[in-house]
């Protein structure tokens, strides 16, 4: 039997989410500035992550409700992979909006994933740590963190079907939340405009 943090599964689901199709979160961006002219940068980042959240807790909501034993693991993995996709592209949204530049660098998708995985509290630490141990480290210690969360998403929300949509639905409203918060942090940190 495959080790979990090694499955081909979840492996096909990390190169899902580190994925960016550019064009589409430019054109996001650009539809949303021209919506809204005088929105400050912080404006528009909670809009878009204000449809990633919606999103993602109809997600969360739908596969609450798959509890048999064969559909835990697999619902588990899809909603953690489509809520970190919703997360991931409402990220390079706010990565746009703060430093149109930023994909320029081929490490930029991984970087991306800094905040959305709650682990802006250490980027630095984080940012050091890749530079220093190499972009193979980096990606093992960011899949594993991938991996650990899809397991205790498995568990917390796919035991009970109705109060696991609602579970579901509200983590990840305020996970959404979280990674919002984290996301427009770190890119104001990161390009030093707020």
């Amino acid at each position: 039997m495959a080790n979990f943090q090694e499955s081909e599964a979840l492996k096909t689901a990390f190169q899902f989410v580190t994925q960016i199709d550019l064009p589409v979160r430019q054109a996001e961006v650009e539809k949303l500035k021209s919506e809204n002219p005088n929105a400050s940068k912080r404006e528009l980042a909670t809009k878009i992550f204000s449809k990633a959240r919606f999103r993602a807790s109809r997600i969360g909501f739908f596969t609450g409700f798959l509890t048999n034993p064969l559909t835990m693991l697999p619902a588990a993995i899809g909603d953690v992979v489509m809520t970190i996709n919703a997360e991931k592209n409402a990220a390079a949204c706010v990565a746009l909006i703060y430093e149109p530049d930023f994909f320029y660098s081929d490490k930029a998708p991984l970087e991306l994933l800094i905040p959305v995985l709650g682990l802006t509290t250490a980027s630095q630490v984080t940012q050091q740590f890749a530079m220093r141990a190499g972009m193979k480290q980096f990606k093992k210690m960011i899949f594993k963190v991938f991996g650990t969360r899809v397991m205790w998403r498995g568990i917390a929300t796919k035991t009970i079907p109705v109060l696991g949509g609602l579970i579901g639905g509200g983590w990840n409203w305020i996970e959404v939340s979280a990674v919002r918060e984290n996301t427009i942090h770190y890119f104001e940190e990161y390009t030093g405009s707020y």
